[in-house]
């Protein structure tokens, strides 16, 4: 006779949960941090509360899938099942950003400005809180219908027909079975097009425009007084007389053989255009020899190209440089107190660093575009001159070494009246497989996924966070934490008077399996979770 033997087993979710629930347990009965004390509780990567050294509040779930956080500037970031949804909001214009599986998704908030886009269909409101204002649903590139900025609705399925409003830099565009009929409008000039781009004309209600075409045929255009232009069989013959009040004459292109420009400031010529041009003026000149592997410009733009080995162009305060490109490019822009400097070497090496005059209301001179070989070249900034008395100063940079790393840099800089100064910060993240300048949607959504080391500092607070937190490591004046999970916790922190005479410290294994915590009053040695034993000091 078989006996069955009673089955015993424990359910696999009970067994679960019990394990657990001391530790858990555990942390609900250990009384509540004081500001000296770690502000930041971990069970990560499964779940935590983090305190960021720039003071934001991060509650993480999952790894990278989960994420709420709040900064002291009361901006918010809401990624409850990332990659599928993410938001964040700034108090800044009032502005909300979303995004789903982005690029599939995303949408913003600015004020009572609205927009969003899913794949290929858009939606745009221009003020939510005026029926009346200028909106649109597209879904490119089949159906158009909104309201446009004169307040005229318009619906439009292509290719059938219907009317469009604000397109393609058009104020009103109307069509019958495109491209067999379509006519569009910009202020009072009106260009009907038939068989587009085959024949077309543009006219004016004042007549100061006409322009006329049948490709390749023939084609002619005018405005007002100034120019006529007639070309034939286009592109082969074009002819242009001018008779604006400071250039008048004729020009003339015989593609691809030469051309000819014969003006009263400006005379040119082109030979196999548009490969070798040469054009001079009083103030300007511009010569190809050929395009694009030799451009030489003078005049407010000095541009000289020998491409794509080396070149450089400045352009009143924009200045840009590159060698063998597109691999290695310079680029240094000023406005007002406001320097930008850019270097990058394609794909793997890109650098931003910002510049700003600390006294924005002291005088400026703007460096000249060419340095005398005898003056000495300033150190105190790229972008300053010895006639310059107030050299800006570095207030922020970004470094990203693709794909290994990205690091960024904010110096100490005075509050204005009635804000606090700014402390310095620093955040490096590794690896960094997004290739191209930060994006929003790329931050929120993407990012985390793989960035496996982060590092944050500001001012004297840091911390450093690996494998979405199962290392996590945190220094303040007032404590330092260290959290491997679920190995090892430790906390380190100052006394909680001033009176006080030592620090308190406090470690635990197996998240209290085994916990040994030491103040100035009292050590106790805690097993199991639960059962604490003071021990003699």
């Amino acid at each position: 006779m078989m006996f069955r033997r009673p089955n015993r087993s424990f359910p696999t979710p009970a067994l679960l949960l019990f394990g657990l629930l001391p530790p858990f347990l555990a942390a609900c009965a250990t009384p509540a941090p004081s500001p000296n004390r770690p502000s930041s509780a971990s069970w990560a990567p499964i779940a935590s509360t983090l305190r960021e050294p720039d003071g934001a509040t991060r509650r993480l779930a999952a790894g990278p899938f989960s994420e709420t956080a709040a900064a002291p500037d009361a901006s918010t970031l809401r990624a409850p099942l990332r990659p599928f949804y993410a938001s964040s909001s700034s108090p800044l214009g009032g502005r909300t950003d979303w995004d789903a599986l982005w690029p599939l998704a995303q949408g913003k908030t600015l004020g009572t400005d609205l927009s969003w886009r899913v794949l290929l269909a858009f939606r745009h409101i221009d003020d939510l809180s005026d029926p009346s204002s200028p909106r649109r649903f597209w879904i490119l590139p089949f159906w158009f219908s909104g309201r446009a900025a004169d307040g005229t609705p318009y619906r439009a399925l292509f290719p059938i027909g219907g009317t469009i409003g604000d397109f393609i830099l058009k104020d009103r565009i109307a069509f019958v079975l495109f491209p067999l009929w379509a006519r569009s409008r910009v202020d009072d000039v009106t260009t009907t097009d038939i068989l587009f781009p085959l024949v077309s004309r543009t006219t004016t209600p004042d007549g100061r425009i006409d322009k006329f075409r049948i490709l390749p045929f023939y084609a002619r255009s005018s405005f007002s007084n100034h120019y006529a232009k007639t070309h034939v069989l286009w592109p082969i013959w074009s002819h242009a007389r001018y008779a604006y009040p400071n250039s008048s004459g004729t020009s003339w292109v015989l593609f691809p053989l030469v051309g000819r420009t014969s003006l009263t400031d400006q005379r040119g010529w082109m030979f196999l255009p548009p490969f070798f041009q040469h054009a001079a003026g009083p103030s300007a000149t511009r010569t190809y020899a050929p395009w694009p592997f030799f451009q030489r410009e003078t005049g407010p733009r000095d541009k000289l190209y020998l491409w794509p080995l080396w070149g450089r162009r400045i352009d009143g305060s924009l200045r840009r440089s590159f060698l063998l490109w597109p691999f290695f490019t310079a680029e240094r822009n000023a406005w007002g107190a406001e320097r930008t400097v850019r270097r990058s070497v394609f794909p793997f090496w890109h650098r931003r660093a910002d510049y700003r005059a600390l006294d924005p209301d002291a005088p400026r001179v703007r460096p000249p575009l060419r340095r005398s070989p005898d003056a000495p070249r300033p150190a105190s900034s790229p972008d300053s001159s010895p006639a310059d008395p107030t050299p800006p100063a570095l207030v922020a940079s970004s470094t990203r070494l693709w794909p290994l790393f990205t690091h960024a840099r904010t110096t100490a800089l005075p509050g204005r009246p009635g804000d606090p100064d700014r402390v310095p910060s620093v955040r490096f993240r590794a690896p960094s497989l997004w290739p191209f300048p930060e994006a929003a949607p790329v931050e929120r959504s993407w990012a985390p996924f793989w960035t496996l080391l982060d590092y944050r500092s500001a001012g004297p607070a840091s911390s450093l966070t690996l494998l979405w937190g199962l290392y996590r490591a945190e220094t303040t004046p007032a404590a330092t934490t260290r959290h491997l999970f679920p190995l090892w916790d430790s906390a380190s922190t100052a006394p909680d008077t001033p009176g006080d005479s030592a620090p308190s410290t406090h470690w635990s294994l197996l998240k209290g399996l085994l916990s040994y915590t030491h103040t100035p009053d009292a050590r106790t040695l805690r097993l199991l979770w639960l059962l604490p034993v003071p021990l003699p000091r």
